[in-house]
């Protein structure tokens, strides 16, 4: 897999003739199951993946500062099978509607005037080189499409860590980012007292995207918009009684109690599933 194909805009013209050649000899498929589709539906969910996709009802979150966060759904069904085909498998169409999804959300609760560019998260050095490409950066360009903002690649890890998704608990991914993101030549050059919009795939407790906006903020940085496509929920007050939740295996299991604290919650789930984290909690009205 080469890495610079990843830097291609997902948009660009010569993606859309593959598309059609694609479309024309294999059809659509779902970006979750895989499943053929119609060739003139657009990119996106079969019907029964559709129907398992709870979108969030306000896409709207804070972090730690008090900034505005935009998640499009939870990070789970179909919705979550559709990131990993495009993080770990290279699945450009489910990137490329994922990009489009942030980049209505961020129309529809900003004005996209405000901001100077697009920025991504990015990527750890060992995980991007397994990859051979940055999930983050090909989700940012593409919004940068959508939005008509200019890429501006102007962040880099400072030092390599281990994976989020190693730490076992809010406070261990804190101090796992602690200093670990900061700006470029270029982007010291170029951030002060501009607005920018930061892309990354998924947020959990929001450590890595606070991190970044901490480095962001100390270069000069006036507004920043954090989005991305999905968000881990862990607990909380609306808890179905039979939760369910999804083991390391890929089984589903429920819980018949509901926990009033996300961190009760979470040490019941652990405890009952072997340490798996829970990945199933939907916003309700």
């Amino acid at each position: 897999m080469n890495r610079e194909r990843f830097k291609v805009s997902l948009s660009s013209p010569l993606s859309r003739v593959l598309k059609f050649f694609s479309f024309c000899f294999f059809g659509n498929r779902c970006i979750a199951c895989r499943s053929l589709i119609s060739v003139f539906s657009d990119i996106g969910f079969c019907d029964k993946c559709e129907k398992s996709v709870k979108v969030f009802d306000d896409k709207r979150f804070s972090n730690e500062e008090g900034e505005l966060m935009l998640a499009t759904a939870p990070y789970f069904s179909a919705w979550r099978k559709s990131l990993i085909h495009f993080k770990f498998h290279g699945a450009r169409e489910a990137g490329e509607y994922h990009a489009k999804r942030i980049a209505e959300n961020i129309m529809s609760y900003t004005d996209i005037s405000e901001y100077d560019g697009i920025l991504c998260v990015p990527a750890i050095v060992s995980l991007e080189r397994k990859r051979r490409y940055n999930q983050a950066e090909v989700l940012a360009r593409n919004v940068a499409d959508f939005l008509d903002l200019p890429f501006c690649d102007y962040m880099e890890k400072k030092k390599d860590i281990k994976s989020q998704t190693a730490c076992k608990n809010s406070a261990e991914r804190f101090k796992n980012v602690r200093g670990a993101y900061g700006l470029n030549e270029e982007g010291i050059k170029n951030v002060s007292g501009k607005s920018f919009i930061l892309i990354d795939d998924i947020t959990t407790t929001g450590a890595t995207l606070s991190e970044c906006g901490k480095a962001l903020r100390a270069g000069g940085v006036r507004n920043i918009l954090y989005a991305t496509a999905a968000k881990t929920v862990i607990g909380g007050d609306f808890l179905p009684l039979r939760l369910p939740i999804e083991n390391g295996k890929g089984d589903i299991v429920f819980l018949k109690k509901r926990w009033k604290k996300p961190e009760n919650f979470e040490k019941a789930a652990r405890r009952r599933l072997n340490k798996t984290l829970l990945q199933s909690r939907f916003f309700r009205k």
